[in-house]
């Protein structure tokens, strides 16, 4: 699986001022983000203007990407353009198989592993 951090810019609230309902990011592979390829994350209530970001990590890797921010208040829904889309890498997630024998004993010490005794 491969990650990807997301921005966008609440830049105007309508003249409604105060908390916004919901903001968040709808992404996907479809250039226009519609049908069952299409996932929203919500971040929840926004008080102000500004930067937001999110970071995604279920996207397979390979897989062309696309997304655009939104906003909701009392005065309606605000759409991001969708982006150019993205690419992501090539998974390089390692899996490996460590075999412990019957006498050995280890302990996880501040991240490390230790050999304690046989």
């Amino acid at each position: 699986m491969s990650t990807a951090v997301l921005n966008g810019n609440i830049t105007n609230d309508g003249g409604e001022t105060g908390a916004g309902t919901e903001y968040g990011f709808a992404w996907g592979t479809s250039l226009t983000l519609s049908g069952s390829d299409t996932s929203t994350t919500t971040l929840g209530n926004y008080s102000a203007t500004g930067a937001f970001s999110q970071t995604i990590f279920t996207l397979r890797a390979g897989i062309t990407y696309y997304f655009r921010a939104y906003a909701t208040n009392s005065a309606g829904t605000g759409f991001g353009a969708i982006d150019n889309g993205f690419t992501t890498g090539t998974d390089t997630s390692v899996t490996r198989r460590i075999r412990l024998f019957d006498k050995v004993r280890i302990k996880f010490i501040e991240g490390r592993i230790k050999l304690i005794g046989q």
